[in-house]
């Protein structure tokens, strides 16, 4: 049996291609966003990676202000641990509410 991998993979190569930042994209991957992209959107500002979980830190974008859905998050949190020999969890939560 293939051990999965496919969504841990993608993460790590998100976190790869982080910076401070935000996300490292090409010229033609920015243009091909910016055509559909109007929406707040949000970018990754902090990457942990502590071997068997994934913790991404997303701020929100403040240059665009219209919101279809109400008031947005300013910080979001994603939580990627793996679960199981074949699965992850994923927890995305409001960095400044408590529970």
């Amino acid at each position: 049996m293939k051990e999965f991998r496919p969504l841990w993979a993608l993460l790590s190569a998100l976190a790869l291609v982080t910076t401070s930042h935000g996300v490292g994209v090409n010229a033609e991957t920015q243009a091909a966003n910016d055509a559909y992209l109007t929406t707040s959107g949000y970018f990754v500002s902090n990457v942990a990676d502590s071997g068997t979980s994934l913790k991404l830190q997303l701020e929100r974008n403040m240059t665009i202000t219209n919101s279809t859905y109400g008031d947005d998050i300013d910080t979001l949190v994603v939580e990627v641990t793996k679960s199981s020999y074949d699965a992850v969890r994923v927890k995305i939560a409001d960095d400044a509410a408590e529970r």
